[in-house]
């Protein structure tokens, strides 16, 4: 009797877990498979932050768990919906609607007057960067400032009205 390989029937067939990870390990280039779904899924966007996320699984299960079962698609699947709960939770702290800087150079000839930029933390000051690494602007670091903004946020310097504005990265 032929079984559809599928995450729900997957303990009837009797294999292992890996071998149900061994095309996403080969798909994202990490040998991690909680790291492979993490990037399958979106929910991180480097092998290296996926990997370091995925120590968080291993530290939220139980010790006495068997090897295999700690590689159970349902589970880890389970554990990154927990996951991404929680850090929906954590990004509704934002940084303030518009963040008031002072200007680096001088826009008063530039007929564009939105920049996209990017932010480069300096003890308690934001530097704002063009893409091509042109110091722009400088502001106040707010106190709700999270150094993973730079991953969910995009940035516009309006040089007219001098504020960096965010927006939710799409």
């Amino acid at each position: 009797m032929l079984i559809e390989p599928s995450l729900e029937n997957w303990p009837q067939i009797g294999l292992p877990w890996i071998v149900l990870w061994l095309k996403e390990l080969i798909t994202w280039g990490t040998l991690e498979p909680v790291a492979a779904y993490l990037l399958a899924k979106g929910i991180e966007i480097t092998r290296s932050e996926a990997e370091e996320t995925a120590l968080l699984y291993y530290d939220a299960q139980p010790q006495d768990q068997a090897p295999n079962e700690l590689l159970n698609a349902s589970t880890i699947r389970d554990w990154v919906a927990t996951l991404s709960k929680q850090r929906q939770s954590s990004r509704r702290s934002r940084p303030p609607a518009s963040m008031e800087v002072r200007l680096l150079r001088d826009f008063s000839q530039a007929q564009n007057r939105q920049w996209k930029v990017v932010p480069v933390e300096v003890d308690k000051y934001l530097y704002w960067f063009d893409p091509a690494g042109f110091p722009l602007a400088v502001s106040q670091k707010p106190q709700s400032w999270r150094t993973d903004n730079l991953h969910i946020l995009d940035f516009i310097l309006d040089s007219s009205d001098e504020v960096v504005l965010p927006s939710y990265y799409i």
